[in-house]
């Protein structure tokens, strides 16, 4: 996984826009497919091989009372799942 927090995707001997990376492997390319993903204020490249489904995010439902690093509750194919705000939550040293 390949992270760039400036703003731009540099993936070695790839492309962002056609979404591959080309490797090295004992001397020859290997060109691998990617998923291209947003998370914060970085961007990571995912193997294909390691995505299993690309969707929308389902509907957020807020919650009274919870943390705020709690942003609320969705339904996921009728399983109540809790949705983290990582860059809320402060985790002790």
């Amino acid at each position: 996984m390949l992270c760039a927090d400036s703003g731009s995707l540099h993936l070695p001997h790839g492309s962002a826009e056609d979404d591959t990376v080309e490797t090295a492997v004992n001397g020859a390319p290997v060109v691998e497919e990617v998923v291209l993903v947003r998370l914060g204020g970085c961007r990571y490249a995912l193997p294909m091989s390691a995505v299993a489904e690309v969707g929308r995010p389902p509907s957020l439902t807020r919650v009274p009372g919870l943390p705020a690093w709690v942003a609320g509750v969705a339904n996921w194919r009728g399983r109540v799942l809790a949705v983290l705000d990582r860059s809320l939550r402060v985790v002790p040293n």
